[in-house]
């Protein structure tokens, strides 16, 4: 399928496939003529009237005398969207683009320091879980070393956990002491966490996995 197109140079009436319905002219002397014909424009950043060829203003140039007022241009557009806020850890202000932040669904710090620290600092009971589990690692193995990898209860040396005594949802600050912990088995964690949940209706039920349940009802036999 052919599309009607005219010469930019002698306006003369050419036809072209669909394909190249961007052609600007009807032959290679057209295109050459238009590269030696110069066209004079005015800067719309300074001011400035400049020459340049035909054929960079049909393909959309001609904007800007030169790359340095095209950035300075571009530049005071962008100062149009730059705006002022304050961020919520520091309390420094620090300057951003309104489309950037709106796009991040509210800027709030001023830096990737602040962002963390404030994180760190107000992180919710999960994510403080996430963060502790270097410390919890290192807790584990000293209980464990401590009891000799033996249950405190039953003295078995099957699947064996490290509890605390006294739960961190009660007193967090004993939640990396070592001597709150203790070595127990899984079947005797689990009796410990339901004695627990007796006294206390406010301490969770412990999951048991489920290819742990046929040997957990062997041990209770």
């Amino acid at each position: 399928m052919s599309i009607v197109k005219y010469c930019l140079v002698c306006g003369k009436e050419f036809l072209v496939p669909k394909c190249r319905e961007c052609a600007a002219y009807c032959s290679t002397a057209c295109q050459h003529e238009s590269m030696r014909r110069y066209t004079e424009r005015v800067c719309h950043h300074c001011g400035k009237t400049y020459t340049l060829p035909e054929y960079r203003v049909n393909e959309g140039g001609g904007v800007y005398c030169s790359v340095g007022c095209r950035v300075a241009a571009r530049k005071k557009q962008k100062e149009k969207y730059i705006v002022t806020m304050s961020c919520q850890h520091c309390g420094q202000d620090f300057k951003i683009d309104r489309r950037v932040s709106e796009r991040q669904g509210g800027a709030k710090y001023c830096s990737w320091k602040c962002y963390t620290d404030h994180r760190r600092k107000n992180a919710s009971r999960d994510e403080y879980r996430i963060n502790a589990q270097k410390q919890l690692y290192h807790w584990r193995k000293a209980v464990l070393k401590r009891y000799d990898h033996a249950c405190a209860h039953c003295g078995s040396r099957d699947n064996i956990t490290a509890h605390h005594v006294i739960p961190y949802s009660i007193d967090e600050s004993l939640r990396f002491d070592v001597s709150n912990g203790m070595c127990l088995c899984a079947s005797c964690h689990n009796k410990e966490h339901e004695r627990l949940k007796k006294a206390s209706k406010q301490q969770r039920d412990l999951f048991v996995p489920r290819w742990y349940r046929p040997i957990q009802k062997k041990r209770e036999d």
